[in-house]
């Protein structure tokens, strides 16, 4: 993760209503607190009240308490150019007035969902509301729809001519290696509850769920070839994505592309799950390069806060990114399994 540094000002104020005591509460106070381990510089004001479970603040340098009456006179001392909100508005009364002074001479006023979101390049479930993602700038323009279509075939173009040579070599191991086709095909769920048809490199036995029926991979799955291992681990048994790209169903970038037996499941399980179909499913993505891979419903559950970071902040720069981090990950092997 980038440090703080990159992505917020060198100097926080975490604030809430005027309290002696030395904590803040609830799930806005958890998020505040998951993104401050490192950032460099730290003064807080504490909610009031009972409101669990409670989250003692942890220690920063030149941390220090200060009481929302006197928050101007704190962000001066401490030159704060950014001021974090860490309380509900709708459970105590916030000192507005000076936040809005603060606003006035030059101080970011944030929530702390904006900050935790800022900080930690996802969307914390536990603050999120429908209408966060509902009110808004639209996700999505003819503009920006355009270029992420010619995007999309760009980069599935050069993956193609790229890999064509490698294909041809890979379909004859994985014939050597085992009985059953080079590619094989899946169900998965698209853009708006979409199903399309989705192939990839064949990685495990051909009746690999002829008994169990639909199951996660598992690390070290006992139904992968030997080569299927080797392609899962340097990720060559997605490049057959690409077609699914040209044909309109995915994006080069986007959420994991999920079978819908499983989307049905974490969807009575994991709160907000469908709003990762608002874009297209990606051959690459923010989640996949930002979390390992997992398979388990917790593991879903963090994924899709990612997942969910990018639905609101996607862009080509962003697009950009996370390809050349995918490079990465492709040579290096990590997030397998």
């Amino acid at each position: 993760m980038a440090p703080v540094a990159d992505v917020v000002a060198a100097s926080q104020l975490v604030v809430g209503p005027s309290g002696a005591p030395a904590q803040i509460s609830g799930p806005v106070a958890e998020a505040t607190v998951a993104a401050l381990p490192s950032a460099p510089r730290l003064a807080s004001a504490e909610t009031e009240g009972p409101l669990a479970p409670v989250v003692q603040l942890p220690t920063a340098p030149h941390a220090m308490v200060v009481s929302a009456r006197s928050l101007a006179e704190a962000a001066r001392e401490l030159r704060v150019d950014t001021v974090v909100v860490a309380s509900d508005e709708r459970r105590a009364r916030l000192p507005v007035d000076e936040l809005i002074r603060l606003r006035h001479s030059g101080v970011t006023v944030l929530p702390a969902q904006r900050f935790a979101e800022r900080v930690l390049r996802r969307v914390p479930l536990s603050l999120l509301r429908p209408s966060d993602l509902a009110i808004g700038d639209g996700l999505t323009s003819p503009v920006r729809a355009a270029v992420k279509r010619v995007f999309d075939l760009l980069m599935s173009s050069l993956l193609l001519i790229c890999a064509a040579p490698m294909l041809l070599f890979l379909a004859i191991l994985i014939k050597l290696d085992s009985a059953g086709p080079v590619f094989y095909w899946q169900e998965r769920l698209g853009c708006g509850g979409k199903i399309y048809r989705l192939y990839k490199l064949r990685t495990m036995r051909n009746d690999a769920e002829k008994i169990s029926g639909p199951v996660w991979a598992g690390v070290r799955d006992p139904r992968t070839t030997r080569v299927g291992t080797f392609l899962r681990k340097s990720r060559l048994d997605e490049i057959p994505q690409a077609f699914a790209v040209f044909r309109g169903d995915m994006s080069f970038v986007g959420p994991r592309p999920e079978r819908p037996f499983f989307v049905q499941q974490l969807k009575t399980q994991i709160p907000f799950f469908s709003l990762r179909e608002a874009v297209k499913p990606g051959i690459t993505g923010w989640a996949q390069i930002r979390y390992p891979y997992g398979a388990t419903v917790e593991d879903a559950k963090n994924k899709l806060e990612y997942d969910l970071y990018y639905v609101q902040h996607q862009s080509l720069f962003l697009d950009l990114a996370i390809c050349f981090h995918t490079v990465k990950i492709v040579l290096f092997g990590r997030g397998a399994r």
